[in-house]
């Protein structure tokens, strides 16, 4: 038996809408939380997240000497600012966020605003491949980064097709004798109280 194709409904342009202010959120909240991670010298990393703010962190770390100095000589690095500066990385990782949230904030009216959304995280996304060393085990970052960007999207579809539907008709009765509009029917007891007003009303009269 033939399964009949679902069709696209407003209810189905709304919830892609919705869906991608879900992924824009979880993709702020997860990034926060990774860069308040690494500012711990934690090694717990959390897939949902951009990937240009995590960065900014961990180079602020690396470079503003946060970290024992046996490392720098395994990874032939070294400190190349006071760690107060490291204020100027987590501030530019913040500004990053920021525009994440003012995205997701406004598209809750303007959808639109998740075409400025997806155009931040595809940089982010070209910024990945450039500047990343890609391994075997970066392939959950790329399938998440993927992820984003569909998702977005179809939020934007879905946006631009709620855009295109044409308002809302009036209701209007139809007689169901001949099918033509008419006026909606009254309500009994709903008349008008002049109709019944017994002061023109002829009495009835005595028997003589």
């Amino acid at each position: 038996m033939a399964v009949k194709k679902a069709q696209n409904t407003p209810a189905t342009y709304e919830q892609a809408v919705k869906s991608a202010r879900g992924t824009l959120i979880a993709v702020l909240v997860f990034t926060a939380i990774n860069i308040i991670l690494v500012t711990f010298k934690s090694s717990v990393y959390f897939l949902f997240s951009a990937y240009i703010p995590y960065m900014m962190s961990v180079l602020g770390m690396i470079y503003c000497g946060f970290y024992p100095a046996e490392f720098y000589g395994e990874e032939e690095m070294e400190q190349l600012f006071d760690k107060p500066m490291l204020a100027v990385f987590l501030i530019i990782a913040a500004a990053i966020l920021g525009q994440y949230l003012l995205s997701w904030f406004l598209s809750k009216k303007h959808g639109g605003w998740l075409i400025f959304a997806l155009v931040v995280f595809s940089v982010d996304t070209l910024a990945m491949f450039l500047l990343s060393d890609l391994q075997l085990d970066s392939i959950l970052d790329i399938v998440f980064h993927g992820w984003v960007i569909f998702s977005l999207s179809r939020g934007i579809w879905g946006y631009s097709k709620l855009k295109k539907l044409p308002p809302e008709a009036p209701v209007e009765y139809y007689s169901p004798e001949s099918g033509e509009p008419a006026e909606v029917p009254a309500v009994a007891g709903d008349s008008d109280p002049d109709e019944n007003d017994g002061g023109d009303s002829e009495l009835p009269k005595d028997n003589l």
